[in-house]
């Protein structure tokens, strides 16, 4: 899987065909897109590709309030190689870039002799202030260009939404996590370091935590307790993440913090990647900390239960 950073830069020579969005969370409508892009591509015997873009246009445009991302770039290619793509062309849209028209923009794409088809979503616009969508792309190639536009999947089983990146940061804000896993079609996850913390943990309260470091450009759940699973070492285990500001303790900093159940391993340093599977309650203010150490130990045994019924649990639409 190649990956370029400009149009320009573009040097196969074989037909291809490309689907083009910022496919955050890479949820199940992105899956159908790509999966799309690999039928068309099979069909005109063609190569397979993206363009995709890199910061977020909204965050460009509003940098005082940037958009908080499902994915960082890492865990978006881990899962883009799945999809075995020939390449992914990342634009950095700078304020020049998102004040083109759609028809610059089409234009550049024309230049490619070996364009054989493009696959968006239903929803997809480009161009200054979203002038251009997948009709105008029709337009633009006429039967030069093969050009799919992919409908939004919306949920069959609850009340018709839609599957969106917008609704999945919606329910991790809301700490929804079954929600936003079946619109993913896998647990909302975070990929980074352990660092050390305030060791309350295993010093006070004889309950050990390893401390997730995190990003401030990415989407979090909502402060709580939440049944998780941690990867280390290749290896998952179930576990238990608290994440907010400790009111027991008075804590002004967020952080993340993981008890690992049945696991007595030094893992400061480590990447880990963990798995946000369901809340089990909000974020409690104890006047004691022997009382924050009893119900603890109740989450514990509820988030034990949750976990042993997370394995049954399928992803349907």
């Amino acid at each position: 899987m190649k990956i370029i950073h400009s149009l320009e830069e573009m040097n196969i020579k074989e037909p291809i065909v490309f689907a083009i969005g910022f496919f955050d969370g890479i949820h199940k409508g992105h899956q159908e897109i790509l999966n799309q892009t690999k039928k068309l591509a099979a069909k005109k015997s063609a190569k397979s590709g993206i363009i995709t873009f890199y910061p977020h246009p909204l965050s460009v445009i509003f940098p005082e309030n940037p958009v908080k991302l499902i994915l960082t770039q890492t865990e978006k290619y881990e899962i883009l190689k799945k999809y075995n793509l020939d390449i992914i062309i990342e634009i950095k849209p700078d304020i020049e870039f998102l004040h083109q028209s759609h028809e610059e923009f089409l234009n550049k794409l024309k230049k490619f002799s070996n364009l054989k088809g493009i696959i968006v979503g239903e929803n997809f616009t480009f161009g200054y202030k979203g002038s251009g969508n997948a009709e105008t792309m029709k337009k633009f190639f006429k039967n030069e260009v093969e050009v799919k536009k992919i409908n939004l999947i919306k949920n069959t089983l609850t009340d018709n939404t839609v599957i969106s990146s917008t609704n999945i940061r919606k329910f991790i804000a809301d700490g929804n996590m079954r929600e936003a896993m079946k619109f993913l079609g896998r647990p909302y996850f975070i990929t980074d370091k352990i660092v050390h913390g305030f060791k309350r943990g295993s010093e006070l309260l004889g309950i050990p935590t390893a401390n997730l470091e995190y990003g401030f450009e990415r989407m979090l759940p909502s402060d709580g307790v939440y049944a998780t699973y941690i990867e280390v070492k290749g290896n998952k285990h179930p576990s238990i993440t608290n994440i907010g500001t400790n009111p027991t303790f008075n804590d002004k900093e967020r952080t993340i913090e993981t008890f690992i159940l049945d696991f007595d391993e030094e893992i400061y340093g480590q990447i880990v990647k963990l798995e946000w599977i369901e809340k089990v309650r909000d974020e409690i203010k104890f006047e004691k900390y022997q009382d924050l150490i009893l119900q603890i130990k109740k989450d514990i045994e509820k988030a034990g239960e949750i976990l042993k019924r997370s394995n049954n649990y399928i992803f349907k639409i």
